[in-house]
């Protein structure tokens, strides 16, 4: 099996996200696409001011779905 990471930021006030990004690399373990996507996450939170964030009590959102690789 195998997994891509697909990731967003999302407002927690509004429900509103921004456009997802897919990981340009593919996972061969769950445990793999999680963890990227809980980094992939904070390095986007960390490009935003944090007057942005807190306003808008932003945060991220992402999955990790099974492919068929062969």
């Amino acid at each position: 099996m195998k997994f891509i990471l697909v990731y967003t930021i999302c407002s927690f006030l509004n429900g509103q996200c921004l456009p997802e990004i897919t990981h340009p690399k593919t996972f061969n373990s769950w445990s793999e696409c999680s963890q990227a996507g809980i980094s992939a996450v904070k390095e986007s939170l960390a490009l935003l001011p944090d007057i942005n964030i807190n306003n808008n009590r932003l945060g991220g959102r992402y999955i990790c779905q099974e492919i068929n690789a062969t």
